[in-house]
């Protein structure tokens, strides 16, 4: 916001800067008017010439050529002669006063028009100019009798005769209504910048490339720990950085680029404590503007965050050892109970020693399918270090499907694919396979008995990104009371069903790590729809 006032004040400053020019112009062409005048006089004087008709156009010449210029500025001109009591108004004074010309000019009829609060003054600049006091320019404002509130600069001068008693008086009156807007308009948007600038919690400045500060913002006196604006302004901005060749380098990047964002360093207290800030900054001609965020908090909350990712990947290395160690340790005995209870002679054991066998040999088989589990579970976690290869999707989704080839054809699944035959990914093959295999294994597994099962593959990519999605005509889930389940270790959402819960948790640790995400869209009799995606390296 600041920008767009530093504009809008720039062109508010050059259109003011055009008025006064456009006046300048006028007093430069009613100089060189009178100028013609008077060369034109002397040369019919020297030249004795005397055309009354030539005179009369010329003169006529000069008046409109002045008419032009006061409409130009919006400043009428005006003579009283204070013997006669005769008033002359230019036309631009009717037209700044809107009162009709045919009236004539008419002093009380324009002291009628400013406001009460103004006349007194009205009244004595007028006293002081009969008096010879020193020239003045005053401001006073007028309600023209359509209503129009205006502002006029006026200025006056009277002259003497040789009693020192004054004979004449004549002056200008401008319309300076224009001006008095603008300048209102300015002062209320730098009123709203200030307020708006005072309850950003970041600091805001405006500088010069010396270095001198222009404006600051309360949140700046706070930062930098200073009692006031007015203190902080008399600071020159080298002395803000902890660091004074921060500032250089600053200037030096400002100038190649015009802006700099996110610029961090180090930023010195009036107390000489010093914090991380990050400014950001663009740079107009020679003023600088920009904003500064203090973000020791966040530097030291990253450095901790860091340290405890750090950390915590190391734990996760000492866990996956450990599994690792424990399922290979546990491998061994394991598979000697299971083949002691395989040789062991169950027609010699009485019936309790055979139900007890039956639960050893029952207690084995679980443990011996958890640790494959568990030895599943590292393999993904190894597989994170493989190298990535190019995978024909088509081809592979071909070779998974016919894996399930005596399912499809004993319960009539359609089988649909929308994959295109050039169609590749880069990745990890095995888990991409794995994928494939474990999500087509939950739609055949959850298909409806009461239509003609479905099974759709799809495979697109993006600009970034691999979308691959399994979608099917099943029971559905009921996702509102299960999405939190969904990918979970040992969940079965329908206990009635084979399996053992472990089919989409590896999913999910497949695609977590080639830094993908899966979403799953269902409803309950609808069908689900399984979306994997990708990212490409």
């Amino acid at each position: 916001m600041y920008i767009h006032l530093y504009q809008f004040r720039r062109v508010a400053f050059m259109e003011i800067q055009s008025t006064v020019s456009t006046l300048l112009g006028m007093l430069i062409l009613g100089s060189g008017i009178y100028s013609i005048y008077q060369g034109a006089w002397n040369r019919r004087i020297r030249q004795r010439i005397p055309s009354n008709k030539k005179l009369l156009q010329e003169n006529k010449n000069l008046k409109f050529m002045l008419r032009q210029a006061q409409q130009e500025v919006k400043i009428g001109s005006w003579e009283w002669n204070t013997r006669t009591n005769e008033i002359y108004w230019s036309d631009e004074m009717y037209t700044i006063f809107e009162l009709p010309p045919e009236n004539g000019p008419d002093i009380d009829s324009l002291r009628l028009l400013i406001l009460k609060e103004d006349r007194a003054m009205f009244d004595q600049s007028m006293r002081d100019h009969l008096n010879g006091r020193v020239q003045r320019r005053m401001e006073y404002r007028i309600r023209t009798q359509a209503g129009n509130m205006k502002y006029i600069a006026a200025t006056g001068r009277a002259i003497f005769d040789k009693n020192k008693k004054p004979f004449s008086l004549f002056g200008t009156a401008q319309d300076i209504t224009t001006q008095k807007e603008i300048s209102k308009s300015l002062f209320q948007e730098k009123k709203k910048y200030h307020l708006l600038a005072d309850s950003l919690p970041v600091a805001i400045f405006r500088s010069n490339v010396k270095g001198e500060l222009l404006f600051v913002n309360q949140a700046m006196v706070d930062m930098f720990g200073f009692e006031s604006e007015e203190e902080l302004l008399q600071q020159n901005c080298f002395a803000l950085y902890a660091n004074p060749k921060d500032r250089e380098n600053l200037l030096d990047e400002l100038d190649d680029s015009g802006k700099l964002t996110d610029y961090q360093t180090f930023f010195q207290r009036r107390n000489g404590s010093t914090f991380i800030g990050e400014q950001n900054s663009l740079i107009e001609g020679n003023e600088l503007h920009g904003i500064i965020q203090d973000i020791s908090e966040r530097v030291e909350s990253e450095k901790e965050k860091s340290s405890l990712i750090e950390k915590l990947k190391g734990q996760n290395k000492d866990l996956e050892e450990f599994a690792f160690i424990l399922s290979h340790n546990l491998r061994s005995p394991l598979a000697n109970m299971m083949g002691l209870t395989k040789i062991f002679d169950k027609s010699t054991a009485t019936s309790d020693n055979l139900e007890i066998l039956n639960l050893i040999e029952q207690s084995t088989l679980n443990l011996d399918l958890i640790i494959k589990d568990l030895n599943r579970t590292l393999t993904v976690r190894e597989g994170e270090k493989k190298l990535r290869e190019v995978i024909i999707v088509d081809q592979t989704a071909q070779e998974v499907m016919s894996n399930f080839q005596s399912v499809i054809n004993d319960n009539q699944i359609c089988i649909e694919f929308d994959i295109l035959p050039d169609a590749q990914i880069k990745s990890v093959p095995e888990f991409f396979k794995n994928i494939l295999v474990y999500l087509i294994d939950n739609a055949i597994k959850f298909r409806s008995k009461d239509s003609q099962p479905k099974v759709k593959l799809s495979f697109a990519e993006t600009q970034s990104s691999y979308i691959l999605s399994v979608c099917d005509n099943g029971i559905g889930i009921d996702l509102d009371a299960n999405e939190s389940r969904l990918f979970m270790i040992y969940e079965k959402l329908d206990g009635k069903m084979e399996g053992r819960g472990l089919g989409l948790y590896l999913v999910k640790s497949h695609v977590n790590a080639l830094n993908g995400n899966i979403s799953v869209e269902s409803q309950i009799g609808n069908g689900s729809k399984f979306i994997v995606e990708l990212p490409k390296e």
